[in-house]
């Protein structure tokens, strides 16, 4: 059995051993319960029940989300294994429901990781403390990391800035993505558990059964609503050479590399939240069963099949052959007829879905009960540490099967989660706000790409390709669970995001 450091701690360590060293807090040793939780999905008819066993000191915080989605919308939760079974919302695995404490001096614990967490970006030491979460808090990675390394709160002196995993155990996918809002955020939901400041209107928002922190969406002239990235320590280099910090966006749903420097010689900046206690949380604690086949992870609680859904092929799937004009016989985006053969294990996010029933009626690796993991679960496998020169997942446990990308190199895929990516039509026609709910508000699915996070090249920024790593591998982003018939073949979103349709899938069962 072997133990890695988180990647971004070791990225921490990067960023401190000339003024602090790499050493924990003295009291960041986790705290262990056992918890009972009862969950009813809102759009479902059943109640499910589950009690977490004692957790390690990874214990992963569910991602909350409550409703289960078709394709495109809302739907019952099915109890038919053979139609868009095993969705996050079901709580099939082990659950530790968000659980949060305010201590009453500007800090929140969060009871489930042990971490003590700074409440507002807009405190003294951090922000300028004048009662408004603008722009005016934000801070550049650097000055980000000074700032809580210097802090003194509620007397405490041992603050630190979090690593992409620590403070992605924060989100919530009760959120929704405001992509289409424009400027309007009364109806919003952050994919954090906050109460939410608009500075513009004063108004107050609580989200989340908690409302444990303090949270406010970008809304000045300079900026778009979806800008609330939050700091992290964790550093990321593309293949051209540029500089990218991993930061979570609790807006939007989302981690992404961010550009260090916004404009020539104007650093990026963030909001910034500091934490402590628990400072080794999202420590992975990898073992392989006698057999090889599978991964267990002591501090987490679960196990992994170490293969992914390509297992059967040398190669993967070749992400040039997409044709986005039309599908073949079978329904496949392929330039060529196809069978499913050629898909080499890259599948739509349905087809995920189904993909872990068949595994458990095949008793795939000797167990009947895997299920596609949430976005949680997924993203706790994530490997930051080496994932500019590789796949971001600790290749010494875990094979991931080599695809072809759409510059037509050899990478990594990005893996399918059972947890989807919302967006704010679901609340379109509240009071008519917006004119009318729209039909595709369930559209997408949440995913990591565990290799380069690719974004068309538009401006012809690269010298040699068409497709630029924008992202970073170890971002967790989303796309459209199937093809609506337009043409993606130069990405899509403001940074023109590859879209693929069919990914890979590492399937997941709780450690016995």
């Amino acid at each position: 059995m072997k133990a890695f450091p988180s990647a971004a701690i070791f990225s921490a360590c990067l960023l401190s051993v000339a003024l602090t060293g790499c050493n924990s807090s003295d009291d960041d040793d986790s705290t262990s319960e056992s918890t009972e939780t009862t969950t009813t999905s809102s759009s479902s008819t059943t109640t499910t029940t589950t009690t977490s066993t004692e957790y390690g000191t990874y214990s992963i915080a569910d991602s909350e989300q409550e409703s289960c989605y078709d394709n495109t919308l809302e739907m019952t939760c099915s109890t038919d294994t053979s139609y868009f079974y095993g969705q996050d919302a079901q709580n099939i695995g082990s659950v530790n429901a968000q659980s949060y404490t305010d201590n009453g001096d500007d800090t929140v614990t969060d009871n489930i990781t042990g971490i003590m967490w700074t409440q507002s970006p807009d405190l003294d030491g951090i922000g300028n403390d004048d009662g408004y979460i603008t722009s005016d808090d934000k801070l550049s990675s650097d000055n980000a990391y000074t700032a809580c390394e210097d802090l003194e709160l509620a007397g405490y002196t041992d603050w630190q800035l979090p690593n992409i995993k620590q403070l992605y155990s924060l989100m919530n996918f009760k959120g929704m993505d405001p992509e289409n809002s424009g400027d309007v955020t009364t109806y919003l939901v952050p994919f954090i558990d906050a109460t939410v400041y608009d500075p513009s209107t004063g108004a107050i928002n609580t989200q989340g059964e908690y409302a444990a922190f303090h949270f406010a969406y970008g809304t000045t002239d300079d900026e778009r609503i979806i800008d609330s990235q939050y700091a992290t320590t964790s550093k990321y280099y593309n293949d051209e050479g540029t500089e990218m910090m991993f930061g979570v966006n609790f807006a939007d749903g989302r981690i992404k590399g961010y550009t260090e420097e916004f404009l020539p010689g104007q650093d990026k900046t963030y909001f910034v939240m500091c934490m402590r206690n628990n400072t080794s949380y999202a420590t992975n604690d990898f073992e392989l069963t006698d057999d090889e086949t599978t991964v267990t992870d002591n501090a987490t609680g679960l196990m992994w099949a170490r293969d992914d859904s390509g297992e059967d092929y040398s190669t993967g799937f070749d992400y040039t052959a997409l044709d986005w004009t039309d599908s073949d016989d079978n329904g496949l985006l392929v330039s060529d007829e196809s069978d499913d053969d050629e898909m080499r294990g890259a599948m739509s996010w349905q087809a995920a879905l189904d993909y872990a029933q068949e595994m458990n009626e095949a008793e795939y690796l000797g167990y009947s009960d895997w299920r596609l993991p949430t976005i949680k679960e997924l993203h706790s496998i994530t490997e930051y540490s080496e994932s500019y020169v590789g796949a971001a997942i600790d290749t010494d446990y875990f094979y991931a099967t080599p695809i072809t990308n759409e510059n037509g190199d050899e990478d990594y895929a990005f893996y399918w989660s059972s947890t989807t990516h919302a967006t704010d039509g679901a609340i379109y026609g509240s009071d008519n706000v917006y004119g009318g709910q729209t039909d595709d508000y369930g559209d997408a699915g949440s995913y990591v790409a565990f290799g380069r996070a690719l974004g068309y090249d538009s401006d012809g920024a690269s010298d040699e390709n068409d497709w630029v790593d924008v992202h970073g591998a170890g971002a967790q982003r989303s796309e459209m669970k199937e093809w609506d018939g337009e043409d993606y073949s130069g990405g899509s979103g403001p940074q023109y995001d590859a879209v693929r349709f069919y990914h890979y899938v590492r399937l997941v069962r709780d450690a016995e």
